[in-house]
């Protein structure tokens, strides 16, 4: 029989819990915290933001780490996590937002009580990142309509949860014009035209499980990119229609191929989200896939 002492550090877990983000469940982080205490020892820190993350893994250094909250908040202490040189410190995520698309793509429930078991039971696994100029991300990065309507989405979380994406969507479809921009992927140009959307994943969904791609490529050297043409109304609305209805990919308009690095030159400025962060609006942006960025305690 092997002994607790022989499989987990004697310093337990560390749970990090953004108490900045202003959405943390008091109720949620309890029952995680109960799950982990049957493993062991457990020290909970409420952190006002990213450094506090660091703070905590500089303290804590032995201590397995674990992230509770949504995706930007994961996104934003895996990006300083990576900046102070801790790629390597194997980290834990509890699903503490509102869309949870990155806990869907390692394959944990968006449940916390089940998302706890399972990482009770996980094992370290290095991912891939996004990087936007200095900037980490975890999941996709994306201009267009589809960071429009995060922007809109933003607006509308507190009424609607989960379902202020889709309806953000659509809106947007309505609502907003199409860009003239260059697309270039790995050095080839892919087009020069009206774009509506362009879309860097990692992980498979977002805005709460609209999906993006059928795959995760969270481990991958490759991003799934999705390009999405045209300037007609109907277009907008036809797209604005596939993300409220979660199934972009079957959009006559959607170009889908794998890449490594893609560009997007704008001639007027074009809104760009992260994980859910709004970088504002570009007119020149460069997505690039870097392997082994980063470690994660992903299910078995």
């Amino acid at each position: 029989m092997t002994r607790r002492a022989d499989r987990e550090p004697a310093s337990g877990w560390v749970v990090a819990a953004n108490t900045s983000a202003g959405s943390v469940d008091d109720s949620a982080l309890g029952r995680a915290v109960v799950r982990l205490a049957r493993d062991g020892p457990v020290r909970v820190r409420h952190t006002d933001g990213p450094e506090g993350v660091v703070s905590v893994a500089h303290e804590l250094p032995d201590s397995r780490l674990v992230i509770f909250g949504g995706d930007g908040t994961i996104s934003s202490a895996v990006d300083r996590l990576i900046d102070a040189g801790l790629g390597d410190r194997p980290l834990g995520v509890l699903p503490g937002g509102t869309g949870n698309d990155f806990v869907r793509a390692i394959g944990l429930p968006t449940e916390v009580g089940a998302a706890t078991d399972l990482l009770v039971d996980s094992r370290p696994r290095k991912l891939s990142a996004l990087r936007v100029a200095e900037r980490f991300g975890i999941n996709v990065c994306h201009a267009g309509l589809g960071a429009a309507a995060a922007r809109t989405a933003s607006g509308l979380k507190a009424r609607l949860g989960p379902f202020a994406y889709p309806v953000g969507a659509g809106l947007s479809g309505v609502r907003q014009s199409a860009w003239t921009a260059r697309i270039t992927a790995d050095g080839e140009q892919l087009t020069d035209g009206e774009l509506l959307m362009v879309a860097m994943a990692l992980g498979r969904t977002i805005g709460g499980g609209t999906d993006l791609t059928s795959r995760s490529s969270v481990t991958s050297a490759t991003a799934d990119l999705l390009v999405s043409e045209g300037a007609s109304a109907l277009a907008r609305a036809r797209l604005g229609a596939a993300l409220l209805r979660d199934d972009p990919r079957q959009t006559r308009a959607v170009d889908h191929i794998q890449a490594t690095q893609v560009r997007i030159e704008s001639e007027e400025p074009i809104p760009v989200n992260l994980d859910g962060e709004d970088l504002g609006d570009q007119t020149d942006v460069t997505v690039k896939v870097v392997e082994e960025a980063w470690t994660v305690l992903a299910p078995r």
